[in-house]
Order: C-alpha cells, then structure tokens, then sequence
C-alpha cells in the first residue's frame, strides 16, 4: 500500500514538472476590431485591432487583413509585416485605403518567447460603413 501512495505521488509530482516547464502558449484569442467582436460598422478610416495572449512572452506579431475568408488569391488587403513589439492594443490599420460597405477578414499571429509562430483560430471580420455621399452606389 505504501509503495502504492509513493507511486502515486512520483507521477503526480513529475506531470507537474513536465507541464510547468511547458512552453507558454501565445496564441492571440479575444480578437476584437474598434473594441467589437465582427463588427458591421466600421469608419474605414480609423480601424484598430485588439487581442488578447500572454504579452508577457509575445515577442513580435503579423497582422494581415484580406477581402477572401480563406486569405487566398490576391484577395490580401494589408501585410503588416513582423512587429517586434509585446504591443496588442489599439494596432491602426496601415494599409491601401478601404472600400465602403465592403466586408474585410483578418487574422493574427504571435511569435512567442520560443521562436514559435500561433494564428489565431476561426473567422473575424469587420465590415467598412457606406460612403454618406454615394450610398450603396
């Protein structure tokens, strides 16, 4: 019985080591565009990008906005390009002009303190208002 408990307690106490020592994860989560989560009315002149990691351990991030879900073709509006910054607040789009009344997607990757590159998961995006002097035209 008491070979048992200290069986018990030795693998007990190495997965503890095993997942302390464990890399932190940077993947961005809580992606929000202008403080919303895809929102549908966005000035276009004004777009900024919020997310959420360990940002104590992200050492740079790439942010790339694209008008195709899958990012493919020549669909990519805007390539950030490699940020070295722990920065993931109030990053100000700085691309081409963007269209109005136009659905736009984006997505982002971390670079964390392992050299180790995470995206983001699933699909965000934000949508562009209509233009006040031609409307839908």
């Amino acid at each position: 019985m008491k070979r048992n408990r200290k069986l018990v307690r030795s693998l007990c106490l190495a997965k503890l080591v095993v997942f302390s020592c464990a890399p932190i994860s940077a993947a961005p989560v809580d992606l929000k565009c202008d403080y919303r989560v895809n929102p549908l009315a966005v000035e276009a002149d004004a777009v900024r990008f919020f997310w959420k990691n360990d940002a104590d351990h992200q050492k740079a991030y790439q942010l790339l906005v694209s008008t195709d879900e899958a990012f493919a073709g020549n669909s990519l509006v805007w390539d950030s390009g490699v940020q070295t910054t722990s920065k993931s607040i109030q990053i100000a789009y700085a691309g081409a002009a963007l269209q109005p009344a136009t659905r736009y997607f984006w997505k982002v990757g971390v670079l964390n303190q392992d050299d180790e590159w995470s995206w983001s998961k699933g699909s965000h995006l934000f949508e562009t208002v209509i233009d006040p002097e031609t409307g839908w035209n």
